[in-house]
């Protein structure tokens, strides 16, 4: 693994000591690790396009970034985009080349709708890739998508990992924050006329389980449906289960 080094970023930068870099650019180094940059308090501008950087962790502390330049890298998934919801100067962002983009924006994605997903998680931008982010873009971002709240990332002895500053944002197993569809109604409403799975609640005080033969089969055909479903399809049968889930705890909660 390639170590973006203390010597490196002074040589570049004709710097005395880490503290008083402001401007780095690091483009074409394979660099693959880069946490010397929790060292650079001051940091403002980061180019580090055309590397290997897979996370976008390395920039959780640099709480003074305006403008980042990550082009051409791995960064594989839209969760990475948490570690800079905390970082309120941030203004520019360019992610466009790492395989997350291509995935969100290439054959069977959606430009437009990658750039929404950015914007709603991190709605200081002001430029994003190439562009000016646009007000038109903002209200769209804002109506596709219900506001992605803070994320908190926090220090630990393995790296950084993210937990949820706010409880209405729920991370899931991969600790990557799932964007909501804004006012979405539930499955039945929308679709009156489909059969519908009735829950009846557990009366023990205790979590509910699945009773009975034919509500284990149902459960096992919905887990391996849900194999199959795309993002809207996941979101859609998150939205019917939440749904679900609140009726059940009403029924059960003490009168």
């Amino acid at each position: 693994m390639t170590f973006l080094s203390e010597e490196l970023i002074l040589q570049k930068t004709k710097s005395e000591r880490l503290e008083s870099v402001r401007n780095l650019n690091v483009w074409g180094c394979a660099l693959e690790d880069l946490s010397i940059l929790k060292k650079c308090p001051n940091l403002q501008t980061c180019v580090v396009s055309k590397n290997k950087v897979r996370s976008l962790a390395f920039f959780a502390e640099s709480k003074n970034l305006r403008e980042l330049y990550v082009r051409k890298n791995e960064i594989d998934d839209m969760g990475e985009l948490a570690y800079l919801q905390g970082l309120r100067n941030l203004t520019v962002l360019q992610l466009d080349g790492n395989p997350v983009v291509q995935r969100e924006s290439g054959a069977g994605g959606d430009a437009a709708h990658y750039r929404y997903k950015v914007i709603a998680m991190l709605p200081q931008l002001n430029r994003l890739d190439n562009s000016e982010v646009t007000s038109e873009e903002r209200d769209e971002a804002e109506r596709l998508y219900s506001q992605t709240k803070a994320v908190e990332v926090i220090a630990g002895p393995n790296g950084y990992k993210k937990a949820a500053a706010i409880p209405t944002l729920k991370i899931n197993s991969g600790m990557k924050p799932p964007l909501q569809p804004a006012n979405v109604q539930p499955y039945a409403q929308r679709h009156p006329s489909s059969p519908r799975i009735n829950v009846v609640p557990d009366p023990s005080p205790r979590a509910p389980a699945v009773q009975g033969a034919g509500s284990a089969n149902v459960l096992n055909a919905v887990l391996l449906l849900a194999r199959e479903l795309t993002l809207d399809g996941l979101l859609t049968l998150k939205t019917e289960v939440d749904y679900r889930f609140q009726q059940a705890a009403q029924r059960q909660s003490p009168r």
